[in-house]
């Protein structure tokens, strides 16, 4: 009969000796471990937070939650609209008019008067705006403002409750009226140049407007029936003679493919971390059970089992890890908050870098997780190297040397073999198995490295702006006027110090007379593409059998030098000589 010795303190004193007397592989060690655990909190930390940003991000350059208009509605048309149980919010917005200012006019900017009711404004205009103080108007005389319309106003410093004198022109009458501010607000759109004033149900009535008069009802289609929504509304109101269904573009339809590739980059680099992490822990402890195997075969002569000599080895991991794991995750945090704002500015520029937040997704789950990986990746490592401590005998650990040659090799009879690369070079793959492991943790750690850096570089700003934009500044004759861009003005320009070139693009208008072959194809295409039915098209091709002119284009003349730099870009090369002879011209469909 077999008794056991009850041997958990001894085992464990052991084990903590051993971690005291071999410092550097523990340092090592912990650090592979804080590595490995920081990598993977920082990884999916980032990449989350980047997916629910840029989502919210276009949100707010969109405006609103709603993709569908329908102008001037009735009752019946909103209660048929309800009932069909398609839509996330039916939101109401009353047109009441807009500010009446020569500053506005002057600078080409403008303010519109509008209002909304309780459903438009908390499910598709607050998830679109941000650093709302105050609350919607509900007197008479209050309104909410966006600071842009603020700041055209001269009102930047306006608090809530202050008095704010406003001309603006509703129902074609100029009124001045003194309006209280109950709220203000930051929106995002990409129409820069415009402010919005929103005011009460009761200002509405007042001035007897209606939604049926006035008004738009707006609507967020259900993702499940985005596809549809078309073809049923088609079928459902009948609309009035001079209503039409808008569908616009909606944003947040490439935030599917985003957060789809997004998430296959960051589970590839998690996976390329955890393998990194997995070769670097196993390297480290392979290293120190070869320096301390003839310690372990020591211990088998006294009895010790293979089963309490792998706990050693596991016990030594698990304690290593229970001060890596925390480190990393720590540090994994703090990164992760210096790490995204800086990120999250640097990918985007102008108005999508304002409408960008900054927020970071601190989620436990994902530190729960990445302590959880971390630990099974460190377990995972320990394995080979415990089995192999926990399996030698006493002899064999004597005259251990970290190869198992499978069969004996000839003498090497040659007198090259003692220069010190050759023997560098018979010391590395003394054992094949251990080479290997070697080689792969440098190719993944490179591999790894260039995964990251192509993935931050394919979405940099800079990447961009090199890729797509050819300018730095633009100057437009907005109204056509002529003189205003003339050779003067060029070579004013030319003569700025630092201006390096200069591309001129003129433009006019040219009609255009209707073709079968061409111009009636490329409009049912541009009539498709924007959701427009073929009975709204067919009535414009009758209005241009009546009014010709209604079919126009575009002509764009562009000089020599941008011809060229657009020529180096085309897979396809033009003849650039028959272009500036004016042999050649592009069509665009």
């Amino acid at each position: 009969m077999r008794f056991e010795n009850n041997n958990k303190e001894v085992i464990k004193k052991i084990t903590n000796r051993s971690l005291k007397s071999n410092k550097t592989r523990n340092t090592f060690a912990i650090l592979a471990i804080i590595l490995t655990t920081f990598m993977i909190s920082s990884v999916f930390s980032i990449g989350i937070s980047f997916a629910k940003n840029y989502r919210t991000m276009n949100l707010r350059i969109q405006g609103t939650t709603a993709t569908i208009a329908l102008p001037n509605p009735t009752n019946s048309q909103i209660n048929n609209l309800k009932s069909t149980d398609m839509f996330n919010s039916i939101g109401k917005e009353i047109r009441v008019g807009k500010v009446s200012l020569d500053s506005l006019k002057k600078n080409r900017t403008k303010i519109i008067i509008k209002y909304i009711d309780k459903e438009n404004y908390e499910k598709q205009i607050i998830p679109c705006i941000s650093d709302i103080k105050g609350s919607y108007p509900k007197k008479e005389n209050e309104v909410m403002m966006s600071k842009k319309t603020l700041e055209l106003l001269g009102q930047s410093s306006a608090k809530i409750g202050d008095k704010i004198k406003v001309r603006y022109k509703i129902n074609s009458k100029v009124v001045d009226k003194e309006f209280t501010l109950s709220g203000y607000y930051t929106d995002y759109a990409i129409i820069e140049d415009t402010g919005y004033i929103l005011v009460s149900e009761k200002f509405v009535k007042v001035n007897n407007l209606s939604l049926e008069k006035n008004g738009t009802v707006y609507m967020d289609v259900k993702s499940k029936e985005r596809n549809n929504a078309q073809d049923i509304l088609s079928k459902e109101i009948k609309l009035n003679k001079n209503q039409k269904i808008s569908y616009a573009y909606d944003r947040t339809d490439d935030l599917s493919d985003t957060v789809l590739s997004t998430t296959l980059i960051v589970v590839i680099i998690a996976l390329f971390i955890i393998l990194n992490g997995y070769l670097l822990i196993y390297n480290v402890l392979y290293i120190a059970v070869n320096k301390d195997i003839n310690f372990y075969g020591l211990l088998k002569t006294i009895g010790t089992s293979p089963k309490q000599i792998k706990k050693i080895v596991k016990g030594q991991a698990l304690r290593l890890s229970l001060i890596g794991i925390p480190i990393g995750l720590i540090l994994g945090l703090v990164v992760s908050f210096k790490i995204v704002p800086i990120t999250m500015s640097t990918l985007f520029a102008g108005y999508q870098a304002s409408a960008m937040p900054s927020d970071v997704s601190f989620n436990p789950i994902i530190f729960i997780l990445s302590a959880l990986f971390s630990l099974f990746t460190v377990m995972m490592s320990c394995k080979k190297p415990a089995k192999i401590a926990g399996n030698i005998s006493p002899t064999e650990a004597l005259r251990y040397s970290g190869s198992t040659p499978k069969k004996s090799k000839k003498n090497r009879k040659t007198t090259k073999g003692g220069k010190l690369y050759k023997m560098a070079w018979y010391n590395i793959f003394r054992e094949k198995k251990r080479a290997f492991v070697v080689f792969l943790s440098l190719f993944m750690g490179i591999i790894t490295f260039l995964s990251v850096n192509t993935f931050l570089s394919s979405v940099s700003v800079d990447n961009y702006i090199d890729r797509h934009v050819k300018n730095d500044f633009e100057i437009e004759n907005m109204d056509m006027k002529e003189n205003k861009i003339n050779d003067n003005l060029v070579n004013k320009i030319k003569n700025i110090n630092g201006i390096e070139n200069i591309n001129i693009v003129k433009e006019s208008s040219l009609q255009v007379d209707m073709n079968n072959e061409v111009i009636l194809p490329a409009l049912k295409t541009i009539y498709q593409r924007f959701g427009v039915s073929d009975k709204e098209l067919n009535t414009y091709l009758e209005n241009v059998k009546k009014d010709p002119s209604l079919l126009s284009a575009s002509v764009v003349g562009i000089d020599d030098n941008l011809i060229e730099r657009f020529n180096d870009e085309l897979k396809e090369k033009i003849d650039v000589e028959s272009f500036k002879k004016g042999e050649l011209a592009f069509l665009v469909l």
